[in-house]
């Protein structure tokens, strides 16, 4: 007889093999379950670790690697950083900071019968650069225009004129001539004047005004070339009197000389 029905569920607890044995297999397998899980934890933890490092690498390595630059010798590299530009130059090649804009220009090839005008983009001053050379541009410069040099035949001359200072320079050939970037010239390239005892050049002074009269006595080369300050007002033929002609001739002075032909002499009255 049992008191309660609480000793009836001991003694079928007691009484029950398989109850036991179920209590016996928990306690000894949750542990192991448990320790297994924590493991198992772990190496997903350090697969995870490893593959973000290795996209952070991966990563880290395209934006190096996408500002390496190799130059060729007429390669150039403009890098804009924000205390301004800079330029690097090839042949070679480096490592560009991937943070700062750049560029990659070529070089200009001027060849010996050019000239290039370079203007600076700060200060607005424009310079020559003269061929031949691999022309490589500075931080803050760009080419304006490339424009052959003019090329004077020794029979030739030209006339240069500084806007700027209002200077002039004649330049005769044979010879390239490069003008600076502020002369300019208005009538180009002309011939000299040839000088031979039929002919002579009459020559202003545009300083005082003064006229002169060249013919090949006073030019042993045989050609006229006005000086910057002069300019030619015309080109004389030598006159014939025949010796049944005479001819009368005034000077500045209000002078008058009489030049007959019958004896090639002259009179002044």
């Amino acid at each position: 007889r049992f008191s309660s029905w609480v000793d009836l569920l001991l003694v079928a607890a007691a009484g029950s093999p398989s109850c036991l044995a179920r209590e016996e297999m928990r306690e000894e397998i949750a542990p192991s379950s448990l320790a297994s899980s924590c493991v198992d934890m772990g190496r997903r933890s350090k697969k995870c670790a490893v593959g973000c490092l290795t996209v952070v690498v991966i990563v880290i390595f395209s934006v190096a690697m996408s500002a390496y630059v190799h130059l060729g010798p007429d390669d150039q590299v403009l890098i804009k950083t924000p205390r301004g530009k800079r330029v690097v130059n090839g042949p070679g090649g480096g490592q560009l900071n991937p943070f700062h804009a750049w560029e990659r220009r070529k070089a200009t090839l001027i060849d010996a019968l050019q000239y290039a005008l370079v203007q600076d983009e700060l200060t607005a001053i424009v310079r020559n650069e003269v061929g031949p050379k691999l022309l490589f541009l500075g931080p803050n410069d760009i080419i304006l225009q490339v424009v052959p040099k003019v090329v004077l035949e020794k029979d030739e001359f030209i006339r240069y004129t500084d806007k700027m200072t209002g200077v002039e320079r004649v330049e005769q050939g044979p010879g390239t001539i490069v003008p600076a970037p502020t002369e300019v010239t208005d009538a180009g390239v002309q011939k000299v004047l040839p000088l031979n005892v039929g002919t002579a050049v009459e020559v202003r002074n545009k300083l005082t005004g003064a006229r002169t009269l060249v013919t090949s006595c006073d030019r042993e080369e045989g050609v006229f070339v006005p000086q910057p300050s002069e300019e030619v007002v015309q080109v004389r033929s030598l006159v014939h009197v025949l010796p049944h002609e005479a001819m009368i001739v005034r000077d500045v002075d209000g002078k008058m000389t009489v030049y007959s032909g019958r004896a090639g002499s002259a009179q002044q009255e």
